[in-house]
């Protein structure tokens, strides 16, 4: 467990012979201060490294995964990172084919601690009508949460916040020849907001909560009168 104001910065496992044990789980800054690996025919030494770490310029960032979904635990020390399509910050998304008849969905499932939200800003390029960069607000990836979908070229995709504990990028490929993006996630403590009722004759409303932050749910009660 990192002390406060540290993140996860690498997990190495090594066998006897010093030879790497591969993850198979975890073992990242996002990963939930989690890990797993097989365990070899040998003995193991665990070797973790914790850094203050708390925003992009500090080298924080999250590569998408080509046909997968990574939940993202953000902890409570970070304000900033950034997120890359699975060629990173200088490569090209997917494996270098040609446009395929069958498209692919990467998406990033981005979870703060409770009381904070997010906002995301940044830049695209991807093959224009063919490959899509979407971000959704909340947990779902249905046209309710979705805040905005776009393809092609652009230097500012626009400033695009949570009203929720969640957020997903999601990102849909049929080409590979471009550079993708480069987005930046900054995190922010959410603002409470006070809960006034009014009441009139009648009856009475009462609230479970006096005051509460935006996407939190709250539970009204109404006493009429006999």
């Amino acid at each position: 467990s990192p002390e406060e104001g540290y993140v996860l910065d690498s997990l190495n496992v090594v066998d006897e012979n010093d030879s790497t044990v591969k993850l198979t789980q975890g073992g990242y800054w996002y990963s939930g201060d989690t890990a797993r690996f097989r365990m070899p025919y040998a003995d193991v030494t665990v070797k973790p490294v914790f850094k203050k770490k708390h925003t992009a310029a500090d080298g924080l960032y999250i590569d998408m995964v080509e046909g997968e979904v990574i939940t993202a635990v953000v902890p409570k020390c970070v304000t900033s990172f950034k997120v890359y399509d699975n060629g990173g910050k200088n490569g090209n998304y997917g494996s270098g084919e040609e446009c395929r008849y069958y498209s692919r969905n990467d998406y990033l499932e981005l979870v703060p601690a409770y009381g904070f939200v997010m906002q995301v800003t940044g830049s695209m390029n991807t093959k224009q009508d063919e490959d899509y960069l979407s971000i959704y607000d909340g947990n779902g990836t249905d046209e309710d949460h979705r805040l905005m979908q776009m393809s092609g070229k652009n230097s500012n995709i626009g400033q695009y916040s949570t009203t929720n504990h969640f957020m997903y990028i999601g990102f849909e490929a049929r080409c590979s020849s471009n550079s993708g993006f480069d987005l930046t996630v900054t995190v922010e403590e959410a603002q409470k907001h006070m809960i006034t009722i009014v009441n009139s004759a009648g009856g009475s409303v009462v609230s479970d909560k006096a005051e509460t932050i935006i996407g939190d749910t709250v539970n009204l009660t109404a006493t009429p009168l006999d």
